[in-house]
């Protein structure tokens, strides 16, 4: 226990000790302040250092390192701590010097304790400011480091692309994709807008690029993915190090995209850095190659797309982009266009032209095009040669040497040729160009079509061609000529043999001419191999006798369309000649050929006149290959020619050839001789199928390719089909040599051949008929079903599995299948079946029992059915059908890919759907349904089909009687809001549906064709043809709310109940309107009723005009009740009145509409004039409209401007056919008026009514003014007695021009004209070129004569200096040409003169009508130029 003293003593002592430490402190303040001071200069130090650091970083773009943002933040406010204390001892100081002389030791110890602490927290700051690393760089933004174009658009024909690489980089199971094509097709484009959308939309939080090249250098690689990613590099210096650190850096748990831009050949992707393991999820690998191999072989990719050549539309918009809308106007559009057709759809070739030939002039344009034109893209100024390297690498990467010389043997072939691989093939084995001998023709086919999949795969050939031919982008082949120098090269304009210094160097020559008209006598080509020559000229190309002189090398020869009549005797001294084509060439004698015999192996006269081929001929022992093909006026080939040609290995006769002569009687070839050629694996032959076969049997085993039909005559292959091995056989029995041809056939046709049975049905159940692509089965009536059940139950037959197209016609089948046949028919994508009586099923279960299983016949895309009037069932079911209605289509069959349907005359088929159950996902690609002629067809869409019609396009239904609705819903729980919609419809046709009452029916009766429960937002053509039963086209009150909108042409024909085509409620929706037909509907009133308006109904208000701004075309035919076409509250007679605007409309044609008195509505024309109505109407027709009183009012006419063709004809009460007020006295122009035809008018009086009051008006007087009027044609006007007034000319004030370009003139049954043209017209009628007056019985002269006010000079001479024919027929009164004072009797007088006239047709009646010395010099020159002028005089009773 402690004492007081003992406590005191303890405070006392901590009291001192704590007055010793303030005294301490005070003490030494001065000291601590000092220290503090120089710390804090230190500390300033270290800070500007880091400041200007930092401040250097800031002005390279650098990011600061977020530790030294904080340190910096740290030292303003340590600065700022430091000022205040430092503030502090001042203010404390100035209070210890004026209060009193002594310090105060508690305050001064406070501020020296206080300075201590703070130089304590600067030195560790200072410490703390010790940075290795100030700042880094920042990683590339988006739109450098991929530098995407922001006006980049994808194009359609990419869009799918685009979206397909999109998707499937989103999908979880994918990990590296590829994107090929060609080279400058846009991968590298494509590549980095995919990158920036999945960037933007945080599908990979980061995206590096890298473009690999050719070298494929992995320190290249790896510096590109480097520093986007800003790696540390500091311990990493080899690939191998930097490799780890890019795999844990893209392997970070974050989602990362690499895109490896331009391989050539494989990359291993984990050398690099790239964490492409199964485990890893994070990070995903786009690749783009021109070579697919080297993605699917090497790069192993998960899923691969090909970006396609840009279509002709897309690459024009492209191309307009680059050069600007210049390119629009009409002296660039041409040139440009056919610059841009140039490039073919290759957009760095687009984009290359298009900036080379920007802004610049015509010339330059036309410059380019030419050079184009000539293989020369290179030469053209400014053009990017990026276009040019980056094609010219793609070849030069190429590994295989065949692959080399096809590519180049290529370019050798016309621009956008389609290159036959038969071709290539024939040249590489006469040039020896495969690396690898070929000992045979097959052998060389089989090594080019290797080495042209490495070209496709490369993108130097393209691969959207058949199988037997191959073709090459325009700019590729471009490329290639450049490539071989030793080339020349010539097509399209060559005029004349291109001069060249020396053509010492040239190994191969093509030159292909439209105009070339002589070849060089003898050219000097040392090194020539090749030589290929093409003429277009009709007359044909001459060959000279000495031109192959100086070609001692050449091994090809390749003429089409030259002259070779008789053959050059230079030709059979070609002692290396291997190949010889003289394809379409006009031949005579060939028997001088006999002398290349010890090297000729290839000889081609495909297409060429040839008769006869020599016997000599049969010297060419060592041909394998003879081409006839097309030779369709040889008819003589001598017996012995082809057995004696025993190499042949291709052996090519005409179809047209039948000539044989088995009975060894007129000396012509045998069928016989073919069994001598031993070596033959391809054989193209015609057989009449009377003709005997010979008693040894012709050998086909060895046959590759062939096309052989035994027949009445030749019959063709299925159109677009690409099969090398063609039978078709008619009217024969089955001889057992030919069933190793049907056997091997791709393509076969069997027209009433006899003894199927046994080979289809036994074959066919197992393994036969492994190659059949094609085939047609006529008139064989031997057979039961088409294909037998498969020799092993639990096994499906492999017969026809390749089998494609199918057609059957007359038949007496009940059924083409068994269920287990069926199932072998993999590959079917078109079914058509027609005229078989007794067809009940395509399926069908005759001695089999009926299956459960699914029949899925997965690839149909085509059925057509015709003409089977038994047919109840595609699938018939077992219970009787004779008890109950079958379907045509139920659960037991499905077709996922069909996309056509046509059902023709099926007399039995009650419903198409069956109406409860289909298999799930059937029809569903439904595009095209056609129906016609099914009587008992009452509907044709089932209620479950509905939801199936998602991409239906087309619709026909036509000539059945009993279809009530389209589609039905009886039967179905109506919704309130169960609408159906077909989204794709486009074309919708319904004829002769004589009972059809509305497009779908609910349970609420309607009386329209369409009414609130269908939508069509996609229609644009409507036909509704023969539906008496339809009063309403659309539901007056109701419609869904986008439908309708894109219908473009609306045709409706005999429809007898319809009052009015559209209804109020539709007028919105007919913006793009461009076609209205309506034709023989007797109780139409108006085209659009507003009636109902005043109800609220959706539509026009009673005041609002009706604008259809694309209507182009109006056809009103046959309406015999129609008052106006649109009505409004007061009634009219005219056609158009103010409230319907036609902005656009071009061609209106007005047949049989008898109730109308006016087109235009007199008090509506200011309107009109206003909107501009009416505007570009090129083409008017009005025909019999009976109470018609004129067709224009004469103030509609300025906005008839473009007005180009006028047709009028038996209207009986017009009088006029332009009314004009009394009041007016301007002119009337028709500016652009062309062509005018008025026929059958009986009361007409005048083209336009005049204020003089005359029963003898002429048909034109001075008011109206013609500028551009060419023809004219007048028939049965019996009230017209004039054409032209005395005064036809305008005032020459006017300064406008009527009738001077008047080139034809026909009149025809005038009864009241005397003459038909009046002298003074006679300046105006310069440029006519055919006069033709028939049928008007008063006329006595064509020209009538001067009256005696005007002057008369003797030496007048009236010339026609155009005119080239004239036909004066049936004129009983005509008497002569032009009336003159003298030579009355004349028919043609010294006044008259027709320089070019070719053509004359006179009366017989005309009988003096050229008497010598007095007929006009210039008269008929054309006429009697080369013989006596009266044999061209054609005289008519």
């Amino acid at each position: 226990m402690c004492s007081p003293q003992g406590i005191m003593d303890n405070i006392i002592g901590k009291a001192m000790d704590a007055a010793f430490q303030v005294v301490k402190g005070a003490i030494h303040y001065k000291k601590n302040h000092q220290d503090l001071k120089d710390e804090m200069e230190n500390f300033k130090k270290c800070r500007e250092d880091i400041e200007r650091k930092v401040e250097d970083a800031q002005i390279r773009g650098e990011e600061i390192v977020a530790v030294v943002s904080s340190w910096r933040t740290k030292a303003d406010k340590m600065t700022q701590d430091f000022e205040n204390f430092m503030q502090q001892c001042t203010r404390k100081e100035s209070i210890l010097c004026y209060a009193c002389s002594c310090p105060n030791f508690i305050g001064r110890n406070k501020l020296s304790n206080l300075a201590q602490e703070i130089k304590e927290n600067v030195t560790n700051l200072k410490q703390e400011g010790q940075f290795s690393e100030i700042a880094f760089s920042k990683p590339p933004p988006p739109e450098l480091q991929f530098r995407s174009n922001d006006d980049y658009e994808i194009f359609d024909s990419r869009a799918l692309v685009f979206k397909m690489v999109v998707d499937t980089l989103k999908d979880s199971k994918v990990t590296v994709i590829g994107v090929h094509g060609t080279g400058g097709v846009g991968k590298t484009t494509l590549v980095k807008e995919v990158s920036k959308q999945l960037k933007e939309d945080r599908t990979f939080d980061e995206v590096v690029m890298a473009v690999v090249s050719r070298d494929a250098n992995v320190s290249k690689i790896q510096s590109q993915l480097v520093g986007p990613l800003n790696l540390d590099l500091s311990n990493a210096i080899t690939e191998e190090q930097i490799s780890y650190k890019l795999w844990h850096r893209l392997n970070n748990g974050k989602k990362n995209l690499v895109i490896l831009d331009d391989i050539w050949k494989e990359v291993n992707l984990k050398a690099i850095g790239i964490p492409v393991t199964d485990g890893n999820k994070g990070c995903k690998v786009v690749i783009t190659s021109r070579n697919r191999g080297v993605l699917l072989r090497n790069m192993k990719v998960d899923r691969d797309f090909a970006l396609p050549l840009l279509p002709e539309p897309e690459a024009w918009a492209l191309f307009k982009k680059v050069v600007g809308n210049s390119v629009d106007s009409p002296e660039l559009y041409s040139v440009a266009y056919a610059v841009c057709k140039e490039c073919k759809g290759l957009p760095v070739a687009i984009n290359a032209l298009g900036a080379a030939l920007k802004d610049k002039k015509i010339y330059a344009w036309k410059n380019a095009l030419d050079k184009l034109k000539k293989s020369m893209l290179d030469e053209i100024e400014e053009i990017d040669p990026a276009v040019y390297t980056s094609l010219k690498l793609s070849y030069e990467e190429l590994t295989s040497l065949d692959a080399k010389s096809c590519f180049l043997l290529c370019c050798l072939f016309p621009e956008d040729d389609e290159i036959s691989i038969d071709d290539l093939t024939r040249h590489c084995m006469a040039r020896s160009l495969l690396q690898q001998h070929a000992d045979t023709l097959e052998e060389a086919r089989y090594a080019v079509c290797t080495a042209i999949g490495t070209l496709k795969t490369c993108y130097l050939l393209l691969d959207d061609t058949d199988e037997d031919v191959v073709k090459m982008h325009d700019v590729t082949r471009d490329v290639g000529i450049s490539i071989a120098q030793e080339y020349l090269v010539e097509h399209g304009v060559v005029s004349e043999w291109p001069k060249k210094r020396k053509y010492e160097s040239y190994s191969a020559i093509s030159i292909r001419s439209r105009s070339m008209d002589e070849l060089p006598n003898e050219l000097a080509c040392p090194q020539l191999r090749i030589l290929m020559l093409e003429s277009n000229n009709p007359s044909l190309l001459k060959v000279p006798d000495g031109f192959f002189s100086g070609m001692k090398e050449l091994e090809v020869i390749d003429f089409n369309r030259m002259c070779m009549s008789p053959l050059p005797s230079s030709l059979p001294k070609l002692a290396n000649l291997q190949m010889l084509c003289l394809n379409e060439c006009k031949l005579a004698d060939i028997a001088i050929l006999k002398d290349l015999q010890g090297t000729l192996e290839m000889l081609s006269l495909r297409g060429s006149d040839i008769e006869v081929l020599p016997r000599e001929i049969g010297h060419l022992t060592r041909l394998r290959l003879l081409d006839l093909r097309y030779c369709g006026e040889l008819k003589v080939i001598p017996h012995g020619v082809i057995s004696n040609l025993t190499c042949l290995e291709e052996l090519y006769f005409s179809d047209q050839f039948y000539q044989w002569d088995n009975k060894k009687t007129s000396g012509n070839v045998g069928l016989d001789e073919l069994s001598s050629l031993t070596r033959l694996t391809t054989l193209h032959v015609h057989i009449p199928k009377d003709m005997l076969f010979p008693e040894s049997s012709l050998n086909f085993e060895n046959l590759v390719r062939f096309k052989i039909s035994i027949a009445c005559m030749h019959y063709g292959a299925v159109e677009d089909s690409a099969v090398t091995r063609f039978l078709n056989l008619e009217g024969i029995p089955l001889k057992a040599e030919l069933n190793t041809l049907v056997e091997k056939a791709e393509e076969l046709h069997l027209l009433g051949v006899e003894g199927l049975k046994k080979v289809l049905h036994n074959r066919g159940g197992g393994e036969g008929f492994l190659s059949l692509k094609y085939l047609i089965v006529q008139s064989c009536y031997d057979l039961d079903h088409l294909l037998g059940k498969p020799k092993w139950f639990m096994q499906p037959s492999r017969s026809f599995n390749k089998l494609t197209i199918l057609i059957i016609r007359d038949c007496r089948l009940k059924h083409l299948f068994s269920p287990s046949s069926i199932r072998g028919l993999l590959q079917l994508k078109q079914l058509d079946v027609s005229y078989c009586e007794i067809l009940e099923g395509i399926v069908g279960f005759k001695g089999e029992n009926d299956e459960d299983e699914l029949i899925n016949f997965s690839k149909l895309k085509y059925i057509e059915l015709m003409d089977l009037p038994n047919l109840k069932s595609f699938y018939p079911k077992l219970w009787n059908s004779s008890i109950h209605a079958q379907s045509l289509f139920n659960e037991k069959v499905a077709f996922p890919a069909l996309e056509r349907l046509v059902i023709n005359q099926c007399s039995q088929i009650t419903d198409v759907w069956d109406k409860k159950m289909l298999p799930s996902e059937s029809f569903f690609q439904l595009r095209t349904v056609t129906v016609i002629t099914c009587g008992k067809l009452v509907n044709v869409f089932a209620p479950i089909m509905v939801s199936r019609l998602q991409n239906l396009q087309e619709v026909f239904i036509a000539h059945c009687p009993n279809m009530e609705v389209i589609i039905s819903k009886k039967g179905e729980e109506e919704e309130p809001n169960d609408n159906i919609v077909l989204p794709q419809l486009t074309n919708l046709n319904l004829q002769s549906l004589k009972n059809l009452k509305s497009f779908c029916t609910t349970r609420s009766e309607v009386g329209s064709l369409f009414n609130h429960k269908v939508a069509f937002p996609a229609l644009e053509i409507l036909r509704i043809q023969d539906c008496s039963q339809i009063a309403d086209v659309w539901d007056k009150k109701m419609l869904p709310a986008k439908s309708f909108f894109q219908l473009r042409e609306v045709t409706f024909y005999w429809c007898d109940n319809l009052v009015n085509v559209f209804q109020s409620n539709m007028v919105s929706r007919l913006q793009n309107l461009q076609v209205v037909s309506i034709d023989h509907c007797p109780d139409m009133e108006v085209i659009i009723s507003n009636q109902g308006e005043e109800e609220g109904d959706e539509g026009a208000e009673p005041n609002d005009n009706i604008v259809l701004p694309q209507l182009r075309n109006l056809e009103l035919r046959d309406l015999r009740n129609l008052k106006s076409f649109c009505t409004t509250i007061s009634e009219a007679r005219s056609l158009f009145n103010h409230q319907v605007i036609f902005p656009a409309l071009e061609r209106v044609g007005i047949w049989d509409v008898h109730n109308i008195t006016d087109i235009w509505d007199k008090q509506s024309l200011a309107v009109q004039y206003k909107a501009r109505s009416f505007c570009q109407l090129t083409i008017m027709t009005v025909w019999d409209c009976k109470d018609l009183r004129n067709v224009f009012p004469s103030n509609i006419l300025p906005q008839l401007h473009n007005l180009d063709e006028l047709n009028v004809s038996k209207c009986p009460n017009m009088e006029v056919i332009v009314f004009k007020n009394t009041n007016e006295d301007d002119l009337i122009l028709f500016p652009r008026l062309r062509t005018i035809e008025i026929l059958s008018m009986e009361y007409l009086k005048s083209f336009c009514n005049s204020s003089e009051r005359s029963d003898s008006q002429p048909l034109f007087n001075h008011q109206v003014i013609f500028p551009v009027l060419n023809i004219l044609k007048m028939r049965s006007l019996p009230n017209i007695t004039k054409i032209w007034s005395k005064q036809t000319l305008p005032d020459p004030e006017e300064e406008v021009e009527s009738f001077f370009e008047l080139t034809s003139i026909d009149v025809d049954e005038c009864n009241k004209l005397v003459s038909v043209i009046p002298s003074h017209m006679l300046p105006q009628l310069q440029k006519l070129q055919k006069l033709r007056v028939e049928n008007c019985s008063k006329i006595e002269t064509i020209v009538a004569g001067k009256t005696k006010e005007e002057k008369v000079l003797s030496n007048d001479i009236i010339v026609f200096p155009e005119l080239s024919i004239l036909k004066l027929e049936c004129l009983g009164k005509l008497k002569n040409f032009c009336t003159s004072t003298s030579e009355a009797q004349l028919f043609f007088n010294n006044k008259v003169a027709f320089p070019k006239l070719m053509e004359l047709s006179l009366d017989n009646h005309l009988k003096e009508i050229f008497r010598e010395g007095i007929y006009a010099k210039e008269a008929c020159i054309a006429l009697g130029e080369e013989e006596d002028m009266n044999h061209n005089v054609h005289a008519n009773v």
